[in-house]
């Protein structure tokens, strides 16, 4: 299930990168499959502006969770995982070095997340 739902999920989040603009824009938007576990992101690119980072990450999000909801009732599932997302603004890498496998640490300088 979780193969099925990660290639899901990079389909899903391919949409996003059709509207990112360049990479020195301020704003980073990230959505976290499951909101029960932050450790597991799609990182969406950067965004000119506020408004445009929060509405795609947002679209993206109810996306993700939807596929999760379709995935759960073609299983007969009641429980499925829901998507969260969140936007910073001017973020770097905290450390240099993170362990094998683990991405760097993203500190921003403001952050605004899911309502």
């Amino acid at each position: 299930m979780k193969v099925v739902f990660t290639a899901s999920l990079l389909a899903v989040i391919s949409l996003g990168f059709s509207v990112v603009g360049c990479d020195t824009a301020p704003w980073e938007a990230f959505v976290y499959p499951d909101a029960n576990d932050l450790t597991s992101f799609v990182g969406l690119g950067h965004f000119k502006s506020r408004k445009d980072c929060t509405s795609t990450a947002s679209l993206q999000a109810r996306r993700v969770t939807q596929q999760a909801e379709e995935l759960a009732a073609s299983r007969g599932a009641d429980d499925f995982p829901r998507a969260t997302w969140e936007c910073g603004y001017k973020c770097h890498d905290f450390a240099s070095e993170s362990p094998a496998g683990v991405p760097p640490l993203r500190v921003c300088k403001e952050t605004v997340d899911t309502p």
